[in-house]
C-alpha cells in the first residue's frame, strides 16, 4: 500500500513539472529588430498585448487580446490610438487641440506569429476587417531583456 501512495505522489510529481514547468513565460516587450524602441509588442501576463508600428509616415498602435495556441500567437484587436486606456503614451495626440491625426496605417499589425524562443515572427499582418489589406509579412520582434533592480 506504501508503494502505490509513493507512485500515486511520484505521478502527480511528474505531471505537475510537465504540465506547469514546461510553460515558457512569453509576457514581455518584444521590439521590431533593427527598428527603434518605438516599434513593439507588448505581451501582458494576462493575455492582453499593446502594438505600436511608427516609421516615417506610418503608424499605428492598437490594444487587445492575444490568444496562444502551442508556438502560434493569434491578436485579437479590441481598441486602437483613439482609446486613451489603450493610448496611455497619446500618441499622435495634440494637447493644443485635443485631436489624433486621422490616418491610422493597420498593414503591419500583427494577426498570427510564432514564438520562436526570445523572438515573435509575424506571419500575417493587416486589418482582418479590410481583407485588402492583409498579407504575408514576416518581421521579427526581440524580447528586449529585464533590468534587474539591486
Amino acid at each position: 500500500m506504501d508503494n502505490r501512495y509513493f507512485f500515486l505522489l511520484l505521478t502527480c510529481i511528474n505531471l505537475a513539472s510537465f504540465c506547469c514547468l514546461g510553460q515558457t513565460e512569453i509576457s514581455g516587450k518584444y521590439i521590431l529588430k533593427n527598428g527603434s524602441e518605438r516599434n513593439y509588442i507588448l505581451l501582458n501576463a494576462d493575455n492582453r498585448f499593446k502594438f505600436a508600428y511608427l516609421r516615417d509616415i506610418q503608424w499605428d498602435f492598437a490594444c487587445g487580446q492575444y490568444e496562444r495556441k502551442g508556438d502560434s500567437i493569434l491578436f485579437h484587436y479590441t481598441s486602437d490610438m483613439f482609446d486613451l486606456q489603450c493610448n496611455n503614451e497619446r500618441m499622435n495626440y495634440s494637447d493644443t487641440s485635443g485631436v489624433f491625426t486621422e490616418t491610422i496605417d493597420k498593414r503591419f499589425r500583427p494577426i498570427t506569429a510564432l514564438l520562436l524562443k526570445r523572438r515573435i515572427m509575424t506571419i500575417k499582418t493587416g486589418n482582418i476587417q479590410e481583407p485588402e489589406t492583409v498579407e504575408l509579412w514576416r518581421s521579427y520582434y526581440v524580447k528586449r531583456k529585464e533590468k534587474k533592480t539591486p
